[in-house]
């Protein structure tokens, strides 16, 4: 299984704000890999959609 895991390219969830607000966060996920094909990053933008 190692290896093997298929990374999460969109998701949405709640982050609740310091001021207690709840907003919806869509995350756009990416892996970033050497010319080997090694994973050596993450990369992840939150975009609020929360008055979508």
């Amino acid at each position: 299984m190692a290896g093997k895991i298929k990374p999460v390219e969109y998701f949405e969830n709640p982050v609740v704000t310091r001021n207690g607000e709840e907003r919806l966060i869509a995350w756009h996920n990416a892996v970033l890999k050497d010319e080997e094909g090694n994973i050596i990053a993450t990369l992840s933008s939150g975009e609020d959609i929360t008055e979508r």
